[in-house]
């Protein structure tokens, strides 16, 4: 989240439309499986004083995920960086490249065009990956 108050709440607003249009793509629903009792909804408040890296939401599209199809959405957080990631895919052999587009159309049809608002693009905005010792729970990898 920017350092800026204005452009921080705007980034989390933008977030939030994004996690909220994943329903409409029907991913909606709580992950099914055991131990990754994550929480559907968009959290209230990020914890900048944890240093650990964690999920803190997770949704799938339950039809999709029953066709072994994964239509999902997770939220984390990394100190004071809130993150969000979403993921469609189609099982069908038959598809080349062409329903890699169909996907995106679906996205973009869901989220807009995908534009970051130039106002939380000018305040203290970093996308960094993290490479540290990595230890896979529950099929998430959990960084410490």
């Amino acid at each position: 989240m920017p350092n800026y108050p204005d452009a921080g709440a705007q980034a989390r607003e933008y977030l939030r439309n994004l996690w909220r249009s994943c329903d409409s793509l029907g991913i909606s629903q709580p992950l099914t499986e055991p131990n990754l009792n994550l929480p559907t909804e968009f959290p209230d408040a990020i914890d900048s004083n944890n240093p650990l890296y964690r999920v803190l939401a997770g949704k799938i599209n339950p039809e999709r995920r029953a066709n072994k199809e994964y239509c999902q959405a997770f939220l984390f957080e990394y100190q004071d960086v809130l993150g969000f990631v979403a993921t469609l895919e189609t099982n069908s052999q038959a598809e080349n490249i062409s329903g890699w587009r169909e996907l995106f159309d679906q996205w973009i049809g869901a989220v807009g065009d995908g534009n970051v608002p130039r106002a939380i693009m000018e305040g203290d905005v970093s996308f960094h990956g993290l490479a540290r010792e990595q230890q896979p729970v529950g099929g998430i990898v959990v960084v410490e």
